[in-house]
């Protein structure tokens, strides 16, 4: 693995440009953002080679002018109930490595990206503040923006609207502002007394064998050639993400029943697929883009039998009328769920039956492939760093190729199953294994 020395350049606490008015200083959480532990969900841009001379502290100026748009970020949670907008402030971290961009991303091992990120704690009773940021310079002077972004308060789409308003402001391009919703999240879903968060405990999957994390994208004409083979009188026009999620689903199960592991009857007998769906545009009338907080549900896909599987017209009608429960109704849905503790034993399923349940997360069309702070658009964007990948165990995380209509998959499976995987042609056919930057299909 690639040596990385990492320089510490200078550490510093941004602030918001303006001080938070006092009718303010409250923010109030939604019920969802109330279920969500404190923990971070990381994200790497990089860009390649620049003059840092001026960038640097335009990138904290910039930053500054948007925690006061998104005022609530430079504040610290009370009570899990509400953001107390104190302006304390957010780290901001500048460092530079001992390597260039490029031998880097040759092999971005999670272990190498958490280098590139301002919080390495894993404990969440330590997290403080909502966002810690890392601008990283590489002796090449490719950059690299790590964030670390408290999962309390920004789901995907929150994280991607912060960026790119963070980015507009870096380049005074206000037609690309999207202006921020912090009200509709906690007025749809109102806070609750006495709620408290999951536990570590809790939440944490079940650690077992040694997990492998591999990127395989699947190209433009690969989805298009899936989607001829998955569409069916039920679903004539399915979209990207179910097709992929679906295929890589069917082809994940087949590996399963080509392990030496012995498995009962009733696992062989049924595998689920969970998804996060952002709600935004699912409920009537639709969210604004721009509207933070934890606007997700999380759904199950169910297939009755691993052992047998189900052919793709047949997976991707299980995963497109699953995403489609989340509907206009899903409000009433929500507000109908008795307890906390109902959607608790629901995610603690999730995590006791992870021998046959998968994960997929999807980011694509949520515009985080598009934060240009002047430089053009990312040419890689990393999502790891601070799990270990047994905690990610069984999980896709789908997000879009840079420059095409593709999507970059990266699978966290039992090493096992990987393997198998991996010499399996018919998912090779459509999905081409990706190691480093060079690869011709990152576009």
């Amino acid at each position: 693995m690639l040596s990385l020395e990492l320089e510490i350049v200078s550490k510093t606490q941004i602030k918001p440009s303006s001080e938070t008015p006092d009718h303010l200083r409250c923010f109030k959480l939604c019920f969802l953002d109330q279920l969500f532990p404190m923990f971070y969900t990381p994200v790497i841009l990089f860009y390649p080679f620049k003059d840092t001379t001026q960038l640097l502290p335009k990138l904290k100026d910039s930053l500054s002018k948007t925690l006061t748009i998104f005022y609530p970020l430079a504040g610290r949670v009370k009570d899990n109930v509400a953001i107390d907008c104190n302006d304390a402030g957010i780290s901001y971290i500048e460092a530079r490595v001992s390597c260039s961009m490029h031998d880097f991303l040759m092999d971005p091992t999670s272990e190498l990206q958490g280098h590139l990120l301002p919080s390495k704690k894993l404990d969440r009773d330590h997290i403080i503040e909502m966002i810690q940021v890392q601008v990283t310079v590489f002796n090449c002077g490719g950059i690299a923006i790590g964030g670390c972004f408290c999962h309390k308060i920004m789901d995907a789409a929150s994280i991607s609207c912060f960026l790119n308003n963070w980015a507009a402001i870096a380049t005074s391009s206000c037609d690309r502002m999207i202006c921020p919703d912090l009200i509709t999240a906690s007025s749809l879903f109102p806070p609750m007394d006495h709620i408290s968060s999951p536990s570590d405990e809790e939440l944490n999957p079940v650690h077992g064998s040694s997990c492998s994390l591999k990127t395989f994208v699947f190209s433009s004409s690969a989805i298009s050639a899936l989607k001829a083979r998955a569409t069916s009188e039920g679903v004539p026009n399915p979209t990207r993400v179910e097709v992929v999620s679906a295929f890589i689903w069917k082809q994940v199960m087949a590996s399963l029943g080509k392990t030496s592991s012995i498995l009962d009857h009733r696992i062989r007998m049924s595998s689920k697929l969970a998804f996060s769906v952002n709600i935004r545009t699912r409920i009537t009338p639709p969210l604004a883009k721009g509207c933070v907080g934890n606007l997700i549900v999380l759904i199950f896909a169910n297939c009755k039998s691993t052992e047998e599987g189900e052919e793709l017209p047949d997976l991707v009608g299980i995963v497109h009328e699953t995403i489609s429960q989340v509907n206009g109704d899903v409000l009433k849905k929500i507000h109908s769920l008795e307890t906390f503790e109902t959607i608790l034993e629901i995610t603690q399923d999730f995590f006791n039956n992870k021998r046959t349940t998968y994960l997929c997360t999807s980011w694509c069309k949520i515009g985080i492939t598009e934060v240009d702070f002047g430089w053009g658009k990312p040419i890689w964007i990393g999502l790891l760093g601070l799990k270990p990948i047994s905690e990610l165990r069984n999980t896709f995380m789908l997000i879009d190729t840079i420059h095409s209509d593709g999507i970059k998959a990266q699978l966290v499976l039992n090493e096992e199953e990987m393997a198998i995987l991996e010499h399996d042609e018919e998912f090779l056919a459509f999905a081409t294994p990706v190691q480093g930057i060079n690869s011709q299909y990152l576009t």
